[in-house]
């Protein structure tokens, strides 16, 4: 996965990454915790499991995405009619988001 990082002002920043797609638990307890700087950060991830589509609205300037899992969702400001938005698998594979 890769991860772009802005200005950070000196802080620390991280990336918590969580399976809660766990037979017989909810995974809260498995995540894996990765440092990231600013600039471009590539990161190989630990859980490889599989995109799981949920769903997704776009209301004006907003969107909102729920019920998503194994997947990071990058979106340019300002969000308009023309936004494609892509949840992005931990191999770089990307799923479009249908509204």
């Amino acid at each position: 996965m890769i991860v772009f990082v802005g200005e950070t002002n000196s802080y620390s920043l991280s990336i918590k990454v969580q399976d809660l797609n766990k037979p017989n638990g909810d995974g809260y307890g498995n995540a894996s915790f990765y440092s990231l700087a600013e600039g471009m950060n590539k990161l190989k991830i630990k859980n490889k499991s599989s995109v799981q589509k949920g769903t997704a609205t776009k209301n004006g300037t907003s969107v909102s995405m729920s019920g998503w899992k194994n997947v990071v969702a990058y979106l340019d400001n300002p969000v308009t009619s023309s936004t494609k938005v892509y949840a992005v698998a931990y191999n770089g594979d990307k799923t479009e988001v249908s509204f």
